[in-house]
């Protein structure tokens, strides 16, 4: 169970972050495509079949309900790991979500229910 609470705010994703995870290239990479998060509970668990579902290679590191299409490769807990990881891959997806869908939860902004949806991106 989770025990703490991010403050409010705007969120990228937390791989970005330079200092956290420095930029690590490996020229041997064997996973085409990395998306780091959940696909578990009401707001995200559409994620799993959307990223299933996509035309190429997909390797999940996250939480799962269930993996029929074997794409999840465990959950990630150590920096250096998630930094292995990402500098394997070629892409990493994120996915945002509807900020109506948070709409009285502690860590959204009051007024966010009103910014609509961010959309599909790959970076």
């Amino acid at each position: 169970m989770r025990t703490t609470v991010n403050p409010t705010g705007v969120y990228f994703p937390f791989w970005t972050d330079a200092e956290a995870f420095p930029q690590v290239y490996d020229p041997d990479g064997d996973i085409d495509t990395v998306f780091m998060g959940t696909t578990t509970g009401v707001n995200r668990a559409g994620r799993y079949d959307l990223l299933a579902g996509l035309p190429f290679e997909v390797a999940v590191y996250g939480t799962a309900d269930n993996d029929p299409c074997g794409i999840v490769r465990g959950y990630l807990r150590k920096r250096e790991d998630i930094s292995a990881v990402l500098g394997r891959s070629r892409v990493g997806i994120t996915m945002s979500q509807r900020f109506a869908d948070y709409a009285g939860h502690p860590t959204t902004i009051p007024a966010s229910p009103t910014w609509g949806r961010l959309t599909f991106r790959a970076g």
